[in-house]
């Protein structure tokens, strides 16, 4: 699984975000270390977020390092690896929660055998086949295909039940999870600035980036994912199944595992205080080392270029552009977020070169992605109409 053939892979300018794709929807994988009668093992990757937490919080206070970029969403950390390199020393070196359960099962459990990755998410191929991560997790599995096999199968099976037990890393998955995490050992006094989705996060990051680089931001760290709704609705998941309907079940969950007992991490009685020191006591058998890991610069390999005033003229005029307002229409039907940004990403020599002609196309189309799950909802607008809209 070293190559990119098995994943929706457009080229090495790829960041795994999906945008260009456009399908999406549900959670996390939900697995237990309880090996079934082949004596194969499922590891709860909530577990594994529970370690990440832990593996934060012990770098912010040892290391002081305030201001950190999450680094759960691998399409961010992709993106931060091409694009924006000034930012790496500001990712959190601790591991995503599927690496540290996969680390976990390693180093303490003594396993093994290959893991496959049930999934939410295509661009988990990318951290898979990073060289930072070799050998801890073999394939990437999406909810989507998963479940259209069992469908095509007839598949079915008894619940399984958790051996290892987790705590709030479950809701990791839900929009602002390891923010929820953070306030739950620290306090409402933490403040993370939740940024999500590929429009805002990425423009975030990137006119942002010398206040991060400077610790110039109030936040005790900035929680970063590529899709707007969380992993919840992530690029691999089902989109009859990433609704409100799926977030409830996750906030019953978040308060399923909490208990009503002392001495505990997830206890509600507790001090935000005294929790944290149940969490440093539950993993004070692990070596924060063991969860650490490293970045690569990788802008070398894609360099951006910006056409001149007279180039960008000309690629306007290939569009069919030939109007103030016809440059200014942005309906992002195209895929990028203004005709700006498509004009622009016309000097690449891989990227398509045909434009939106307003004279030759009756019809244009706006694609967005719904709050409910990424399902594409399409506006139709006659041309004369979107040119009225510029009057």
């Amino acid at each position: 699984m070293g190559d990119e053939t098995r994943l929706i892979f457009t080229n090495d300018k790829c960041v795994g975000c999906n945008k260009c794709i456009n399908v999406c929807s549900a959670m996390g994988a939900c697995i237990s270390t309880e090996a079934d009668e082949n004596g194969r093992s499922r590891i709860n990757v909530a577990f594994g977020a529970d370690i990440t937490t832990w593996g934060y919080l012990k770098y912010i206070q040892e290391h002081d390092f305030i201001g950190g970029i999450s680094q759960p969403c691998p399409a961010v950390v992709t993106y931060i690896e091409k694009y924006v390199p000034e930012l790496l020393p500001c990712l959190f070196p601790v591991q995503s929660p599927l690496m540290c359960a996969a680390i976990y099962a390693r180093k303490q459990m003594g396993i093994t055998d290959r893991f496959a990755f049930l999934s939410p998410c295509i661009a988990k191929k990318l951290e898979i086949s990073d060289p930072a991560n070799e050998g801890l997790v073999q394939y990437n599995v999406t909810f989507s295909h998963f479940m259209k096999m069992v469908r095509e199968k007839g598949l079915y099976g008894e619940p399984i039940r958790d051996e290892v037990e987790y705590g709030l890393g479950a809701v990791y998955p839900m929009p602002g999870g390891l923010k929820e995490d953070v306030r739950w050992f620290l306090g409402d006094g933490a403040f993370v600035r939740q940024i999500e989705g590929e429009r805002h996060m990425y423009e975030f990051l990137k006119s942002r980036a010398q206040h991060i680089v400077n610790r110039d931001i109030p936040f005790l760290l900035i929680d970063a994912l590529n899709f707007e709704n969380g992993c919840l609705c992530g690029t691999a998941t089902e989109p009859a199944y990433s609704n409100d309907k799926a977030l409830c079940t996750l906030m019953k969950i978040q308060e399923h595992v909490k208990a009503d007992t002392d001495e505990t991490d997830v206890s509600r009685s507790l001090t935000p205080a005294q929790r944290l020191a149940e969490l440093n006591k539950r993993f004070a058998h692990l070596d924060l080392h063991d969860y650490l890991r490293t970045y690569r610069d990788l802008s070398a390999s894609c360099p951006v270029h910006m056409p001149d005033a007279g180039s960008l003229e000309q690629i306007y005029l290939s569009m069919g552009k030939r109007t103030e307002a016809s440059r200014h229409i942005n309906c992002m039907s195209c895929g990028y977020n203004s005709c700006y940004d498509m004009a622009t990403g016309k000097v690449y020599p891989d990227r398509r070169k045909e434009g939106l002609d307003l004279e030759d196309r009756p019809y244009l189309h706006r694609a967005r992605d719904t709050a409910a799950g990424g399902m594409a909802r399409r506006r139709t607008y006659p041309v004369s109409g979107l040119h009225q809209l510029f009057q």
